[in-house]
This record gives C-alpha cells, sequence and structure tokens, in this order.
C-alpha cells in the first residue's frame, strides 16, 4: 500500500503536463508530454495490479524523471526541440515503455 501513496503524485503530477501543454499551443495526441502521461498511468496500473514491484516502480519513476530533465533542458533554446532532440527523447521513452512491458508482464 506504501508504494501507493507514491505513486498517485507521481501520476497527478505528471497528468498535469498536458493540459499546461495544451494551453500553451504546444499540445498534439503524439506528443511527447502525451506519451509521460501515458508512461504513467501504464506505470500506475501495473503497481496496482500488483505487476510492478517497488523496485522497478523506482527504476521507472528514476528514468521518467531524467526524461523530463532532459526534456527541460532541450527547450531551453527557445521551447522548441530540434529533429535531433526529439528523436533521442522517443528513443528514450521507447525504451522506458519496452521496460514498463517487460516489469509487467514477467
Amino acid at each position: 500500500m506504501s508504494i501507493l501513496r507514491f505513486a498517485i503524485p507521481t501520476v497527478l503530477g505528471t497528468a498535469l503536463i498536458a493540459p499546461l501543454a495544451a494551453q500553451a499551443g504546444q499540445y498534439h495526441p503524439h506528443t511527447i508530454n502525451q506519451r509521460q502521461v501515458n508512461q504513467q498511468r501504464r506505470i500506475f496500473d501495473g503497481v496496482k495490479a500488483g505487476q510492478i514491484s517497488r523496485q522497478e516502480y523506482r527504476n521507472l519513476q528514476r528514468r521518467s524523471l531524467a526524461i523530463q530533465y532532459q526534456e527541460r533542458r532541450d527547450r531551453l533554446d527557445g521551447g522548441r526541440f530540434t529533429a535531433r532532440e526529439r528523436y533521442q527523447l522517443n528513443q528514450r521513452l521507447n525504451n522506458v515503455s519496452r521496460s514498463i512491458y517487460g516489469d509487467r508482464h514477467d
């Protein structure tokens, strides 16, 4: 039950990203922010179902936070990504997505 105490604020905090991006006019269903929200939902669902252990949860959250930090750094130069930055972020998101799937199905 204590893992849910950490999961719920993380999911809610990440869920707040999408509406803020929408207000800024940068929201599209396939954006990096939307992928992050979807991944947080998948992590939370896995924790809730008992498919993701405490250690797996911590690892996934650490990796997700690192992606968020990279995204902030990449946006510092005018708020837009270069093609390379977008590619790198998407690759990292793909890796985390595969890990979520693996953790939920092992």
